[in-house]
């Protein structure tokens, strides 16, 4: 840019004026100079042009004059000459040639010919080869002189800068080499061709610039592509607007390729289409690809429409992401109306998960869980595996659904045979051990002592028989659903040591030692006393059976906050890794050459796994050949509350089994806040752990069950089968029996009590409503009536 103009522009931004976009690139401050040369060899003539620049106002010009054509290149070898004034007639150039030599060494420098009234055609020819201007020189004034000279750098300053925007266009377009970029004219003729055009269809300019596009790219046997193509020029030729396509389109080596079009139209001053601007992208590889994704997705989706299982992903909010057609048919429903539902309200008819929902105990352990359910008739076997995020959390399940109708049928078959066939055994059992127990008293005559080795020997046969039979009842009532547990708070490290101590005798005689582990504050556990107290033998039966002699077991129990975890670990024989996998299989046994009368049932290990899992825990081992072996199983720690809705749901269950009522006595303490603040905690906790006592206790029958609800301040007694008429009468006998309790002992007498009954079904039909109408009566409005100070209730 010349120097002149660098300065206005550098003063502009300065002051922070902004100019008006018409005015000249020429109006300069003071003392600007705007550097002139003229060559003219008319002395004369060259002194009148000085004298009319010098005169010009907002401009100062510095004029420098040559005579000669020679002289004047020479000078602009020189920088900073702003414009040439340039006569044709010289005395060593005559004609355009004078202008095609100045041209040739200024090209960026503005030309304005100076010529005479006769001359003007030669002038002419000089403005079309690019001189910016010509003046007659008879006719030259200071206003025509300024004038031509700021029109003239103004259009060579125009020209520069369309020069440069094309040749920076001409640059991206060519160095485009992954983007085909062609123009075609109304007829469809290619009139340009970029490199990248050239490297994707292998057709370099000179071969395919006038020639029909169609013809080149296109092949004659592909009129589907020919028609769409036409299709399209149509289309932009109509709506005057571009558009997007994919396309196949032929290179030079035949090769088919697939083609992202964009298609521009260009418009002529009356606005009507002249031309298309395609701007294309080989998409053929990515083309490829989905073809292949099509064709995968296709054989997955028969693939998975042809499992006879039902299957379907669900999302963290249990709605339904995708499903086989065994789902369909299973809800005869369209696969639109499925997906997107939430799979409770489809499978369950409810909006809430079922209590033993496997979707739900999956969130909770990040396993695979499974139960089994009923779907009017049929039965099916339902597992969920989960879906990881990267954190390892769930954000979704894999749903399998097995129609096991048929192996349940089977199973009732054999479980019923095992059943009375194991029942049958056991009468005549009984028999056989009580005459063998009396022969061995000498009821029936002395013995010797290979008899009495004999009748031994028979026993321990006997018992064996016996644990087969009681194995397989156990083991089919699990089969058959009918293993009901009998769930009570339980010491744990009470009944550990208590299973030890049966195994005192058979330790000693094999010189192994026994050992407890037992952690800090291990509380009681809502669990079924005798079938843990079943597993527990089973292990350590097990422990003291393959522990040769000056061995160790070691039974440890940790506090897990919301689980228990109770350890069997020997230091025996262990179990190799291909036996752990089959480990809990029914009737399978490992390491049985370990000496005589080591074989056992193989049941043990399979029901104890069931009752774990009854329970909600879960059992492994950890083993290895010579070292030893520790099984472990894990039990829930049930808060109050959890106690309380299991027992209710059960109950609930039984009642609606039996179409019998089931009713609730409920006592609260209602200034339990007062009470703390004003008592010992301590003495308002063993005041309702004494009430808690004192219900169990005044209650009559074993399937009547005393439990805690909202953190232990309630007491609420479940009693089977008793409609409201009768529980009111035990709700007289409860409060006398607390009535006389507090006057025998020394409890706070400012206790107030709230006794009431609500009943299943008179006052509600599930147990959610149950708890919404205890809630009613206790924290809704005041109920004198019902209310106990001092032991007396209305």
């Amino acid at each position: 840019m010349p120097k002149y103009l660098q300065q206005a522009q550098r003063k502009k931004m300065v002051k922070g004026q902004r100019t008006e976009q018409k005015k000249t690139v020429l109006q300069k401050q003071p003392y600007d100079v705007f550097r002139v040369l003229l060559i003219e060899d008319n002395p004369g003539y060259s002194e009148v042009i000085r004298i009319i620049l010098d005169k010009a106002e907002d401009i100062r010009f510095d004029l420098k004059g040559v005579k000669m054509l020679s002289e004047g290149l020479d000078y602009l070898g020189e920088d900073g000459i702003d414009l040439i004034l340039l006569d044709l007639k010289l005395p060593d150039s005559q004609g355009i040639e004078t202008f095609d030599k100045v041209y040739a060494h200024a090209q960026n420098v503005p030309i304005v010919v100076l010529t005479v009234t006769d001359n003007n055609e030669l002038a002419l020819e000089a403005v079309q080869k690019g001189a910016q201007d010509y003046l007659v020189k008879e006719q030259v004034d200071q206003k025509s002189l300024v004038r031509a000279i700021r029109y003239a750098v103004e259009r060579k300053r125009i020209e520069e800068t369309l020069r440069d925007t094309n040749l920076f266009l001409q640059n991206i377009l060519e160095s485009s080499f992954a983007i085909s970029i062609l123009y075609t004219d109304c007829e469809g003729n290619i009139l340009y061709w970029n490199k990248g055009a050239e490297n994707i269809f292998g057709y370099k300019a000179e071969e395919i610039i006038g020639h029909h596009k169609t013809n080149i790219l296109y092949p004659r046997d592909d009129a589907e592509t020919k028609n769409k193509i036409e299709e399209v020029r149509s289309f932009i030729f109509k709506n005057k607007q571009g558009t997007r396509c994919e396309i196949r389109e032929t290179t030079k080596d035949k090769r088919k390729l697939w083609i992202d079009l964009n298609l521009t139209p260009r418009f002529g001053v009356k606005g009507e289409v002249i031309g298309i601007l395609g701007i294309g992208q080989d998409i053929t590889e990515r083309k490829r690809m989905e073809e292949m994704l099509l064709k995968a997705a296709q054989e997955w989706r028969t693939t998975f429409d042809a499992i006879s299982d039902v299957v379907c992903l669900i999302d963290s909010e249990r709605k339904i992401l995708r499903c086989n057609k065994a789902m369909t048919d299973l809800l005869q429903k369209p696969f639109i109306d499925i997906i997107g539902q939430n799979c409770c309200e489809l499978m369950h008819d409810t909006c809430e998960p079922i209590e033993e929902c496997p979707f739900e105990r999956m969130r909770k352990t990040h396993r695979t869980e499974s139960i089994v359910l009923q779907r009017d008739a049929r039965w099916f076997g339902v597992s969920v595996d989960p879906l990881l995020d990267e954190d390892g959390n769930p954000i979704g399940g894999v749903h399998i659904m097995s129609d096991i109708t048929k192996e349940k049928e089977v199973e009732k078959i054999k479980s019923e045979l095992i059943s009375n066939v194991s029942h049958e055994l056991r009468t005549p059992l009984s028999t056989i051990k009580e005459g063998i127990a009396l022969i061995d008293d000498g009821a029936l005559g002395s013995l010797h002592a290979d008899q009495k080795d004999m009748l031994s020997r028979v026993k321990k046969n006997i018992d064996r028989l016996s644990r087969l039979i009681n194995d397989l009842l156990d083991m089919s009532k699990i089969e058959a659903g009918r293993m009901e547990l009998k769930k009570s708070s339980v010491n744990i490290p009470a009944l550990v040591a208590e299973v030890l101590a049966s195994f005192r005798d058979q330790a000693k005689n094999k010189k192994i030692e026994f050992a407890a582990r037992v952690g800090k504050d291990i509380g009681p556990l809502y669990i079924d006393r005798d079938r843990i107290s079943q597993v527990l033998t089973n292990l350590i039966a097990n422990s003291v059976k393959f522990t040769p002699a000056n061995g160790r077991i070691t039974v440890g129990i940790k506090d897990k906050k919301k689980e228990a975890e109770i350890s069997v670990a020997d230091t025996g024989i262990g179990i190799s890794a291909k036996n752990i996998s089959g480990l809990f299989d029914r009737f399978s046994q490992f390491n049985r050459d370990f000496g005589p009368g080591e074989r056992g049932t193989g049941l043990g290990l399979p029901i104890s796994k069931e009752i774990i899992e009854l329970h909600g825990g879960r059992i492994w081992v950890e083993s290895e050949p010579g070292t030893g072996s520790t099984f472990t199983f894990s039990l829930p720690r049930l808060s109050q509350d959890e106690i309380f809705r299991e027992c209710l749901t059960a109950g609930l269950q039984e009642a609606e089994d039996k179409n019998c009522p089931l009713s609730l006595l409920v006592v609260r303490i209602k200034n339990i806040e007062k009470l703390e603040r004003d008592h010992r905690m301590e003495t308002v906790f063993e005041v309702l752990q004494a009430i808690e006592g004192l219900i169990a206790k005044t209650l009559r029958r074993k399937s009547d069950i005393v439990s805690r609800y909202k953190y232990g301040e309630i007491i609420i007694a479940i009693l089977m089968d008793t409609p409201k008429q009768d529980a009111l009468f035990v709700k007289k006998r409860i409060r006398q029996a607390i009535e006389h309790e507090m006057y025998e002992k020394i409890w706070p007498k400012d206790i107030e009590l709230f006794l009431d009954i609500v009943t299943y079904p008179d006052d509600a039909l599930d147990g959610v409503a149950l708890i919404n109408k205890i809630s009613e009566k206790f924290w809704g409005e005041e109920r004198t009536d019902a209310e106990t100070k001092g032991g007396r209730d209305g």
